[in-house]
């Protein structure tokens, strides 16, 4: 059962974590800079040694504590938030505007409203904010350009858990939440359930405006 509140608020944000200190504070401050919807943030943590639980009780984050393991985590803190809209998001994104969240969550709305199902979820596209300086990074950028490009699809294997996930926690529910069993790669079991044939198929939507994120492991890759 989730807690009861006489208010919930309008949209929760997950965020799995696991020694996440360097990356959480950005993203918490910039949740804190969205306006014109209530939001509230839970940090799913799987057993951090760094300074990330610290970090999130300082910027007002509701902590989570779960097994390790992403799927784990995020279905643990999905039972205990307040609001009916689930985002889940990782830990290295960032939002550069104000009113990202409030536009998505309505553009959502909205084409569920005319679909008259809540079987549609909604992913950002993306934005790859990179550290690399040298000079292979510049031959390189042709090849992020095209990822970035790849993440405005709505195809089976374009969508994964760095574009965010929002959806109404009835077909959260309906997909099985995330397959906890998964050490990795949860995001895309959940994101192949919506676009394959079964009980649960819906439809993926790209929502409004871009979502910024590390192209830390990109380019360690």
């Amino acid at each position: 059962m989730r807690p009861a509140d006489q208010n919930p608020p309008a949209l929760s944000i997950i965020i799995p974590c696991l020694n996440e200190a360097a990356a959480l504070p950005g993203l918490l401050r910039d949740l804190h800079k969205q306006s014109r919807l209530a939001i509230e943030v839970l940090v799913a943590d799987g057993g951090s040694s760094d300074n990330s639980i610290a970090l999130a009780n300082h910027h007002g984050a509701k902590l989570i504590t779960a097994p390790r393991g992403r799927g784990a985590q995020m279905n643990a803190a999905a039972l205990q938030a307040r609001s009916d809209w689930l985002l889940f998001l990782h830990a290295d994104s960032r939002i550069g505007d104000a009113l990202l969240l409030s536009r998505a969550l309505e553009h959502l709305q909205a084409a569920q409203n005319k679909a008259g199902h809540r079987r549609i979820a909604g992913h950002f596209p993306l934005q790859f904010l990179r550290q690399s300086v040298h000079k292979q990074a510049h031959k390189k950028a042709l090849l992020f350009r095209y990822m970035e490009a790849k993440t405005a699809l709505n195809r089976p294997y374009c969508v994964n858990g760095d574009q965010g996930f929002l959806l109404h926690r009835d077909y959260f529910e309906l997909l099985g939440r995330f397959d906890a069993s998964l050490p990795f790669l949860e995001d895309l079991r959940l994101a192949e359930r919506i676009t394959h044939k079964g009980t649960a198929t819906g439809q993926w939507l790209t929502l409004p405006g871009r979502l910024q994120t590390s192209a830390r492991r990109f380019e360690t890759e």
